[in-house]
């Protein structure tokens, strides 16, 4: 077995029950463990600022595990390339996705989806979105298509400890996809094995690691692969959801997060731009929905105020004039809050007006 060779090799030991083997023969390691992990008011941890934002909602903060999950083709290689470009400092279109790397710590990518020629056009398209050249020299992608699981697995370890000394420390971790580092995501075992070890190599590097895992074929409510998925879902701070739709757009949302809630009408939208080159935002359909009442309400008010005397109306007639050109018998003020809410009107000492547009 090579010296890459970890954990992941030896299954683990469990115990029979028994008070005997519930008390380890080192108990006093185990009490000072304890101690060391013991709330204490007066210490708290330092603040760990975050990571990656969506829609400037925190989604990824340092010593947790963040869950992209989606069904095939569904564009998480676009999103992951944009979290690389965002963390380059892209001023540009990434998907929703902000970030920042000012120390240039290492940013480790492992693609074990692809093969090298789509790997290598991704990171391109990554560096295109950047508006970068070239890569920085803390950008370490690698394409593992081609290595055993074995390898796969043993790589990690050592690329974390390698990049953390060659770059004083990690910026986040990405793996496409996480399921090929077991055997079986099926094996509760392992699955629990895995994701605790991933949880703890973020914590002792002071990282985050996005893990990228397909959805189970034709789940509704993205039920994702196996015990894998499952644990994963449990442990990570953000479980991101990318669904397409029949018009090719896909849409980035978070209903279970432990920092924010982006429901599937507010999260951001892309879609594949042959002009471009590369996938790109598209107005989100909450953004739609407002776009398409503030017309509505616009051309309302043109015909409220369209044969106003001095082009003024008192609250009162305001209101009657709403009622009148949208049939209503009620409705009428929240239509008139609506009208002030998007600019649309404005009042002018004791009557209402036309806002200029």
């Amino acid at each position: 077995m090579s010296a890459l060779s970890n954990h992941w090799n030896t299954p683990p030991q469990i115990p029979a029950p028994g008070i005997e083997e519930v008390v380890p023969a080192d108990a006093g390691a185990l009490a000072s463990m304890l101690d060391r992990c013991k709330f204490d008011i007066n210490n708290p941890p330092p603040e760990s600022p975050p990571v990656f934002l969506l829609k400037n909602s925190v989604i990824a903060t340092r010593g947790n595990l963040v869950c992209v999950q989606a069904g095939p083709k569904a564009g998480k290689t676009a999103f992951i390339g944009a979290m690389v470009a965002a963390a380059m400092g892209a001023k540009g279109d990434c998907l929703g996705i902000s970030s920042s790397n000012p120390q240039g710590l290492a940013l480790i990518h492992f693609d074990c989806e692809q093969s090298p020629v789509d790997h290598h056009k991704c990171n391109r398209r990554a560096l295109a979105r950047a508006e970068c050249d070239a890569p920085t020299s803390w950008f370490r992608s690698y394409c593992l298509t081609g290595v055993t699981l074995a390898q796969r697995q043993a790589a990690l370890g050592l690329e974390l400890q390698r990049a953390s000394d060659e770059c004083s420390g990690i910026h986040c971790v990405i793996l496409d996809g996480v399921a090929d580092l077991v055997a079986d995501p099926n094996d509760s075992t392992e699955a629990f094995q895995t994701i605790d070890d991933l949880h703890q190599k973020a914590i002792q590097h002071d990282t985050v690691i996005v893990c990228i895992l397909h959805e189970n074929p034709g789940s509704e409510i993205g039920k994702t692969r196996g015990h894998l998925g499952s644990q994963l879902e449990r442990k990570a701070e953000s479980n991101l959801r990318l669904v397409k739709d029949s018009n090719g757009v896909t849409v980035v949302y978070t209903e279970r997060a432990r920092q924010t809630h982006i429901t599937k009408e507010q999260g951001p939208r892309f879609q594949w731009w042959p002009d471009a080159g590369m996938h790109v935002s598209t107005a989100s359909r909450g953004e739609i929905k407002r776009d398409e009442k503030r017309e509505r309400l616009n051309a309302e008010a043109m015909e409220v105020f369209k044969d106003a005397p001095g082009a003024c109306l008192s609250w009162g007639d305001t209101h009657a004039r709403i009622r009148e050109v949208g049939g209503l018998k009620s409705g009428d003020r929240r239509r008139f809050n609506d009208m002030l809410k998007f600019g649309i009107i404005r009042k002018q000492g004791q009557n209402y007006e036309l806002a200029p547009q």
